[in-house]
């Protein structure tokens, strides 16, 4: 059963944010256990407690950005704790980071993450200064070169990962050794004035089976200045569309894609 929490201090790898929404849910496999000639029931454990953690958080923590998409969290595999309304977990593991940025408003951002083991232990909570200053879309600029003829209107990038869990004998727990980066994906869309630039194959190439990859970046800036960091991506063009309606301007989107 999960535990949801609302608008509370939560602390991943050692970033501590403030998460409008975190759920914490865990699992533990159990098998029955029947013979012959007997009423009784006995259970057993089949593996240790795991579960999953997800949160929603406005960016107000300067390293965010440079632990939740690092090049070394990008295909890394590295074992952390986690920290959820009070209650700590240990041997957590990244599957999803993303941050979502609008004119005009708080830059959001989300993380889930797998954990292997139980609850390692309850700390007391605290109170601590209210923080004032978040990531902002007005402050925060743009580098697409996709083609828009002015900045994008919404820039949204979502970092996924797998990973493979080799269980070895003797140990019930999940070691760092078991854990095997398999693959990651960064994806970067955005929308904006006019028609992108499609999947064009390189100028250079007679054969038109080498497509050029296109850049997208954003600045993430706070409503006082503070700087959080630069999310980009240099990837093909998975997807374009276009929409036109009356008193409206000519609305393209596009999806980029790099793996790992």
């Amino acid at each position: 059963m999960p535990i949801s929490y609302k608008n509370v201090p939560i602390t991943i790898n050692g970033v501590s944010l403030f998460a409008t929404n975190a759920t914490l849910d865990q699992t533990q496999n159990v098998q029955a256990l029947r013979s012959l000639g007997k009423s009784q029931v006995s259970t057993a454990v089949t593996e240790a407690p795991q579960g999953t953690i997800s949160a929603d958080f406005y960016i107000t923590a300067t390293n965010v950005v440079s632990t939740f998409a690092s090049a070394a969290n990008r295909t890394g595999s590295t074992l952390f704790d986690c920290t959820v309304g009070g209650i700590t977990v240990s041997d957590c593991l990244y599957t999803a980071f993303s941050v979502q940025a609008d004119a005009n408003a708080l830059i959001n951002g989300s993380i889930s993450l797998d954990y292997y083991g139980s609850l390692v232990g309850v700390v007391s909570g605290s109170a601590s200064a209210g923080t004032v200053e978040a990531a902002h879309g007005a402050k925060s600029t743009t580098v697409a070169g996709v083609g828009f003829s002015a900045a994008p209107y919404s820039f949204n990038y979502e970092l996924s990962k797998e990973y493979a869990v080799n269980r070895t004998l003797g140990s019930a727990a999940v070691l760092q050794s078991d854990i095997l980066f398999t693959s990651a994906t960064t994806t970067v869309s955005l929308e904006g004035d006019d028609l992108p630039n499609g999947i064009a194959p390189d100028p250079t190439s007679s054969t038109g089976l080498c497509p050029n990859e296109l850049n997208a970046s954003i600045e993430l800036e706070g409503t006082c200045g503070t700087p959080y960091g630069t999310l980009g991506i240099t990837g093909l063009a998975a997807t374009r569309s276009i929409s036109v309606s009356e008193n409206d301007v000519v609305r393209g989107s596009i999806t980029l894609n790099q793996y790992y």
